[in-house]
């Protein structure tokens, strides 16, 4: 299944991305990163009340990290997390995600499929 592309509206920097990935696989340690995810908007984006709904990420996994182009900033991250993509049906559920990240401006984009 795979839910698409959503908007990083916030994110660790280059160095957190980087440590988190030396223990990506490590079953001893963790470095937890947040990715700040936008789900929604409660109303019309233009409406200047709608408040932004973030999904709700947990035990995130950085399996692998590429250079997307020559910047030193942007970057295509691979790896693991739950999340709840289906809006409590199912519950936080184990996904790959690969995300499209600028540590510059800390957003992007990142989509999920799951395992």
């Amino acid at each position: 299944m795979n839910a698409g592309r959503f908007d990083i509206l916030n994110g660790p920097s280059r160095g957190q991305i980087f440590d988190a990935c030396q223990y990506g696989c490590d079953k001893n340690s963790h470095i937890n990163l947040d990715f700040s995810v936008m789900e929604g908007y409660s109303d019309s984006p233009s409406n200047p009340g709608a408040l932004t709904f973030l999904f709700k990420i947990e035990d995130l996994a950085v399996t692998g990290i590429k250079h997307e182009d020559e910047s030193g900033h942007n970057f295509i991250i691979e790896g693991f997390c739950k999340i709840d993509l289906s809006h409590r049906k199912w519950g936080m559920t184990r996904n790959h995600f690969k995300a499209f990240y600028n540590t510059k401006t800390r957003t992007g984009k990142m989509e999920f499929k799951g395992v």
